[in-house]
């Protein structure tokens, strides 16, 4: 025989009749000491109580050892009434240790009453509550999941309590639902629910499906491999992104935008760096009359680099910049490929070209299909026709192969 000593306050409790549900005694027995009064329990409700004590062997050894129980709810009343067969009411705040206790004893009776019982108090006022204690008790949650998903639309959506409690302890399940769930407050507010993305189990969808979601989903929280992963399935391995006439800008980067809704330069599918000014570059990738501008420096250049992915290239197209002839548009540079920006290859090279020398111009270059990069350079390798080395670009598109790393 254990000897407990719970320090904790007085009981108060009333039990008009509810039900007297059958319960089996352990085998061993322990006794808890409760404000002078000794209740002579079973095993498994020693262990309810205290399984971080039971688990030790060191005080299943002792005695007698004294520890205090945090029970706010009454709920040790509650089951000493349970295991000695007395009347005992079920209610809200009660209802969940009970199912928790019936689910230790493995009693289907006492179990589905409590689950009904829960079932026809949860409201979206009252599901949070309720999803939290039973993670405390490691209850499953499918009702309340099932809940949310039927009542999305009613719940306040500003109390991310409901996504917090619910989404951990689902973490590495596959639950249709649960994804139902996420993608349903993405669709509502994506700027503050896409930091669910990771819940979402792609498992078994179809490649349309998964991209369909990631369109809505905001660009920071999408890992780089997870996008360029259904990259091979829209652009695979040897897909050749050539240069037709009249298509000067449906290459490589255009490709990048359609599959991914948007600038792939803010989706992080492409990083854009530069050898000054660069915090404006993302406009190299857009239909727009923006341009960049670097510094007036010799040599300046833009990179465009792909984290994930490699690429040919046997054509480019750039776009100038808004001024008149004779201004800062491009004269002379280098298109060069490196995979580690220390070591670069030259894939073509223009001097003195006058393709672009004029109002928003465009042209499209072509050269052989280049060895695969990761990163891809536009250098300066002279003055512009203005004869200095300010770099003006208002768009720059590549064509050639996307190759997966």
């Amino acid at each position: 025989m254990f000897l407990f000593i719970i320090l904790m306050e007085d009981f108060s409790f009333s039990y008009p009749k509810s039900f007297i549900p059958l319960f089996l005694e352990d085998p061993r027995s322990f006794d808890f000491i409760s404000n002078g009064k000794t209740y002579v329990v079973p095993l498994s409700f020693a262990k309810f109580f205290a399984p971080v004590i039971l688990s030790n062997q060191e005080f299943i050894n002792a005695e007698r050892f004294i520890f205090n129980i945090d029970d706010p709810q009454n709920c040790f009343q509650i089951l000493v009434n349970l295991k000695d067969g007395n009347e005992i009411i079920l209610n809200n705040d009660n209802c969940v240790v009970i199912l928790a206790y019936a689910t230790v004893l493995n009693n289907i009776d006492l179990i589905n009453i409590a689950q009904n019982f829960i079932r026809s108090i949860t409201q979206t006022s009252t599901v949070s509550r309720i999803a939290e204690e039973k993670i405390k008790y490691k209850l499953n949650l499918d009702c309340e999941i099932e809940f949310i998903v039927q009542n999305i639309a009613k719940i306040a959506i500003n109390n991310v309590n409901i996504a917090e409690i619910l989404f951990p302890i689902l973490k590495n399940k596959s639950e249709p639902s649960l994804n139902e769930i996420v993608i349903s407050l993405i669709r509502k507010d994506n700027s503050k629910w896409s930091k669910f993305f990771e819940y979402i189990d792609f498992s078994s969808m179809k490649i349309p499906e998964k991209i369909s979601i990631i369109q809505i989903v905001h660009p920071d929280f999408i890992p780089n491999t997870f996008k360029c992963s259904l990259l091979q399935y829209q652009a695979p391995i040897g897909n050749h992104l050539s240069y037709e006439s009249g298509k000067e800008f449906q290459g490589i980067v255009q490709h990048l935008r359609d599959a991914f809704n948007g600038n792939p330069a803010a989706k992080g599918i492409i990083k854009l760096t530069a050898s000054s000014n660069s915090s404006n570059m993302n406009i190299i990738f857009e239909s727009s009359e923006d341009w960049y501008t670097s510094e007036n420096s010799d040599g300046s250049w833009v990179c465009l680099e792909f984290p994930n992915h490699n690429v040919q290239i046997d054509a480019y197209t750039i776009k100038s910049y808004n001024h008149s002839s004779n201004d800062g548009h491009l004269k002379n540079w280098d298109i060069e490929g490196s995979n580690d920006k220390i070591n670069w290859v030259i894939i073509d090279s223009k001097r003195n070209t006058t393709e672009l020398n004029g109002p928003n111009k465009f042209f499209t270059y072509q050269c052989e299909l280049s060895q695969p990069f990761k990163n891809i350079r536009l250098i300066m390798k002279g003055v512009t026709h203005s004869g200095y080395n300010w770099m003006y670009l208002q768009r720059l598109e590549l064509f050639g192969i996307i190759i997966d790393e």
